[in-house]
């Protein structure tokens, strides 16, 4: 009986020392989360982290607004949102009097990133969609004459202009990334391949009262289109701040021949 209380005692003397020592980890901000081959996780701090795990392949990732580690050398699927404003550069005169907060450039896509040089380099392919909405001067619209389209006037009766060029896209980015500290902070450098699959303009106007809108469709568009792209990843902390993004195109908007020679760049943030 005595032999069976000390061992109770001990027992919970030991949960009362595991219980303090959880809350001491606790009471520091977690740098990192690893995981072990048994899917089970734990919290370590940065000093500790590189002396207390012999032997396990880890990576620090910004996931949304945490650190996630994965394996190195194994391949994760990560879903990516982009929100922005573009532009157009290089084109007609009416090009640059838009409306800049009406250029919007949605993107949504997932990536596969490989890790195969340690936790400092990212290798990533993905495949998304990409929508991108892009408004001029309200005093002239696109139009389409012989296949070729231009930018027109407004006649002097129509009133309450508005005019958007607009395109649908299938992505696919190529990263790379470079960490260079485990808080997060990083690069991205890549390119992404834009297969324009629908682009169309539209105009509208008042005329007497009335309301009419005019959409302009197989407006000559590039099929395939190509854009380079620079992210800098904020270091993660208490606060999450999103990645931010710069992307120009070197290829001209419409095909040969069929609208003015004008280039795409945008710039936005990642989440």
């Amino acid at each position: 009986m005595i032999y069976m209380k000390r061992l109770l005692i001990i027992f919970l003397l030991s949960i009362v020392n595991l219980t303090n020592a959880n809350h001491a980890i606790a009471a520091e901000m977690p740098d990192s989360v690893i995981r072990e081959e048994k899917s089970t996780w734990t919290s370590v701090s940065n000093d500790s982290l590189e002396g207390q795990i012999a032997g396990c392949n880890i990576f620090n990732k910004r996931n949304r607004c945490k650190i996630v580690i994965t394996e190195m050398g194994r391949w994760e699927l990560t879903p990516h949102f982009n929100i922005g404003f573009g532009g157009f550069f290089n084109g007609p005169e009416n090009l640059e009097k838009g409306d800049r907060y009406g250029n919007i450039e949605l993107g949504l896509e997932t990536s596969f990133d490989w890790h195969p040089f340690g936790y400092q380099n990212e290798w990533s392919i993905g495949l998304g969609l990409g929508y991108r909405h892009y408004e001029l001067n309200k005093d002239v619209h696109w139009e389409k004459n012989n296949l070729v389209m231009s930018l027109v006037a407004f006649d002097e009766y129509q009133t309450s202009t508005s005019n958007s060029l607009n395109v649908m896209s299938i992505q696919i980015p190529i990263i790379y990334t470079h960490y260079f500290f485990k808080s997060g902070l990083g690069i991205s450098l890549g390119a992404f391949v834009n297969w324009n699959v629908s682009a169309w303009a539209n105009r509208g106007y008042e005329f007497k009262g009335e309301e009419y809108s005019v959409d302009t469709k197989d407006i000559g568009q590039r099929p395939f289109t190509v854009d380079f792209i620079f992210k800098f990843l904020p270091p993660l902390g208490r606060c999450y701040y999103p990645p931010f993004y710069f992307k120009i195109s070197p290829t001209s908007f419409f095909k040969n021949n069929r609208g003015p020679e004008m280039y795409q760049l945008s710039c936005g943030f990642c989440i």
